[in-house]
């Protein structure tokens, strides 16, 4: 019975974390729309396209749920801890991004 109670445990985070992973996208292409981030937004709809997601609708609305919140979160607006968190999710992608771009052209 506890491997079963673990099991159901382990499959509930484990669904959870899968469907943030699909909709990660979705997020940041929000996220950098309402920043005014066109290079990122460009580059994460085209990821959208590839996956299908484009006319998802969960991620429609993960989208515009994003939009405002990154652009709220550019222009200043005071947010909580979590909100930071959901920046820093979207600048650590960008950065990666820009790292990876700087390694192809060999700096």
């Amino acid at each position: 019975m506890k491997k079963i109670i673990i099991l159901l445990v382990f499959l509930g985070f484990s669904s959870t974390a899968i469907a943030d992973e699909k909709y990660k996208y979705c997020e940041i292409s929000g996220i950098a729309s309402g920043a005014d981030d066109g290079f990122i937004r460009s580059l994460t709809d085209r990821i959208m396209d590839k996956q299908s997601l484009s006319f998802d609708k969960v991620c429609s609305s993960v989208r515009r749920d994003s939009y405002n919140f990154g652009r709220q979160y550019s222009q200043g607006t005071n947010l909580s801890n979590a909100d930071h968190l959901r920046w820093q999710k979207y600048q650590n992608y960008r950065d990666e991004v820009m790292d990876s771009i700087i390694k192809i052209v060999g700096y």
